[in-house]
């Protein structure tokens, strides 16, 4: 297994940002998760205020937006449990932010207003048009002002907590060979290949955002033939000699795949659906399958190129590991740290779902 590589920045904050947060299980390993506002959004029912952290108001815009980030990459309705559950673990994590906000503002971390503008910008740029970017905004009960805020507390405290590892974890390359050495078997690459698909989904994002957990069971046969006729469609135009890359563009529901003509680059045998890789399996490359279902919707799929199961050699994994064994130390120290700042800190909770 070759291990995804990260720089210190992104690590320090993807730790501490996502600490405690719940990853539902059963959403397809080509579900779009990007960090974005497009797509339909959810407003919670929730106070203006659901904590307070040394006084400071901890207020609710922050929790639907996360929430509705997180929903978006499942394509299953949660229950009222697991929604619960979401929310209570995203108010957490919205405590922890404005706590290390708090403590990077005192010990004045500053941050260059050139990287908010540039965050920022990437999220605009999914809109063609001011309305439709003010109406996602609105729709998440936050603005552009909000949203620069909070842009600012993720850099500050993305800043601070780097601070606090800086210098502190060196890895050298004898524990990284040594780690290859002992680890061998999760440097073994399966079977792999590149494919492309259009996905038609049983439940659309926007009747998912809409529709509650009952409703969608009820008319769980009814949306099932709605999304059958909808693949039918593109059948017909695969038969009638349509380009499949245009075609995932125009038909496909998957949103991280289907702006690149469907292509989900190189997966390994496993990671996908079974009924996934049983069909890609049927497959020789420039080959289409027929219409495949999921337990999330139907796929047609196009295979492009295969790869024998192989072992990593150690150069190739050699980053990659280094980076592994420094987030595992940074860790460490981040939850120290974290856990220290809780013990100082007055927090209030004004709400649990």
């Amino acid at each position: 297994m070759k291990f995804k590589a990260h720089t210190p920045i992104t690590l320090i904050l993807s730790f501490w940002l996502v600490a405690g947060m719940v990853l539902f299980t059963g959403s397809p390993a080509f579900a779009d998760r990007t960090y974005t506002v497009s797509g339909p959004a959810k407003r919670l029912n929730l106070p203006e205020v659901v904590a307070k952290v040394n006084g400071v108001d901890v207020p609710s815009h922050h929790v639907n937006f996360e929430f509705n980030r997180v929903i978006r990459s499942n394509p299953n309705p949660l229950d009222d449990k697991q929604e619960k559950l979401l929310v209570a673990k995203i108010i957490d994590s919205e405590i922890t932010r404005e706590m290390v906000f708090q403590n990077a503002k005192e010990a004045g971390t500053t941050f260059d207003k050139k990287e908010v503008d540039e965050s920022y910008d990437v999220l605009r740029k999914q809109f063609s048009t001011e309305k439709a970017w003010k109406s996602a905004l609105d729709a998440r009960g936050i603005d552009e002002k909000i949203l620069r805020h909070s842009i600012e507390m993720d850099l500050m405290a993305r800043k601070f907590l780097e601070s606090k590892v800086q210098g502190l974890v060196k890895i050298t390359d004898t524990q990284v060979k040594n780690f290859y050495d002992e680890n061998k078997a999760r440097f073994k690459r399966p079977e792999s290949y590149r494919s492309q698909h259009i996905f038609i989904a049983y439940v659309p994002a926007e009747k998912r955002m809409k529709m509650k957990r009952d409703e969608l069971k009820a008319n769980a046969e009814k949306l099932r033939d709605e999304a059958k006729v909808r693949m039918d469609k593109v059948m017909k135009e695969l038969k009638a000699g349509g380009d499949f890359s245009e075609l995932a563009k125009k038909y496909s529901e998957d949103a991280g795949s289907a702006e690149k003509g469907g292509d989900l680059g190189f997966v390994y045998k496993g990671m996908l659906d079974k009924q996934y890789d049983a069909a890609v399996a049927k497959l020789k490359p420039g080959e289409v399958s027929p219409v495949v279902e999921s337990p999330y919707g139907f796929h047609v799929i196009k295979l492009n190129e295969t790869k024998p199961s192989e072992m990593a050699k150690f150069e190739e994994v050699k980053g990659s590991v280094q980076n592994h064994l420094f987030t595992e130390e940074a860790k460490k120290i981040v939850s120290s740290h974290i856990n220290v700042m809780r013990k100082k800190a007055k927090v209030e909770l004004l709400y649990k779902p």
